[in-house]
C-alpha cells in the first residue's frame, strides 16, 4: 500500500509540475479536531494540526477537482493517555461552487501513517507497527473564499478502514476528523 501512496504522491507532484502555468496551485493549514471509533473506553476528541498543498482543475462552470496533499496529525485521548498518528493523506475533492463565494466539497482520500505513538503517563512508545498501512475516508466539506487567493475551509473525514492490526479484536478503529483549515493559492 505505500507503493500505492508513493505513486500517487509521484503522479500528483508531477501534475502539479506540469500545469504550474494552468492551474491553481496553493498552500492549506489549520486544526484537526480527530478521533477513533470502535474504543469501549471513555474516550476525547484530540486536537492537531493538517498542513498541505492543493491543487483546482476547472471541470465546468460551477465544478472543479482539488487533488491534495496533506499531513495531518490525528489521534484520540483516553483516561490518562492519548494516541497521536502523523498521516500523509491524499484527497481528490469534487468542488461545487455556484455564483457565489460558498463552495462544498466532496471526495475521497487515501492515507498511510507516517508514525504512530502511545503516550502514557508521560512515556511516549512507538506503535506504527499497529496500525494499517493504509486507511480510506470519505470527506464532506463546506467553505466560503475570503478573498481571490484565500478560503476558509471546514471539512469532515469518515474513515471506513480498520486502522488497528490486532488480530485479538473484533472492534473496528476507524479515523473521524474534523478539519479546519486556510487555503491560500500561491499562482493562478
Amino acid at each position: 500500500m505505500k507503493s500505492i501512496i508513493t505513486s500517487l504522491v509521484i503522479l500528483f507532484s508531477v501534475s502539479l509540475c506540469s500545469n504550474a502555468q494552468i492551474s491553481p496551485f496553493g498552500v492549506k493549514g489549520g486544526l484537526n479536531v480527530s478521533s477513533i471509533s470502535g474504543y469501549t473506553q471513555d474516550t476525547a476528541p484530540r486536537a492537531g494540526v493538517n498542513i498541505g498543498i492543493f491543487s483546482s482543475l476547472k471541470l465546468t462552470r460551477h465544478l472543479k477537482l482539488k487533488p491534495e496533499m496533506v499531513l495531518s496529525n490525528q489521534g484520540l485521548k483516553k483516561s490518562g493517555a492519548q494516541n497521536s498518528y502523523w498521516y500523509l493523506n491524499v484527497p481528490v475533492m469534487l468542488q461545487y461552487k455556484p455564483n457565489t463565494p460558498f463552495f462544498a466539497d466532496l471526495g475521497v482520500q487515501v492515507g498511510t501513517p507516517l508514525v504512530a505513538n502511545a503516550e502514557v503517563n508521560n512515556k511516549k512508545q512507538n506503535i506504527t507497527s499497529q496500525v494499517q498501512n493504509f486507511d480510506f475516508a470519505v470527506c464532506l466539506g463546506i467553505g466560503v473564499d475570503i478573498s481571490p487567493r484565500a478560503a476558509i475551509e471546514a471539512r469532515y473525514n469518515l474513515g471506513l478502514t480498520d486502522t488497528s492490526t490486532s488480530q485479538f479484536s473484533s472492534d473496528k478503529y476507524q479515523n473521524r476528523t474534523f478539519q479546519f483549515s486556510l487555503a491560500y493559492v500561491l499562482f493562478k
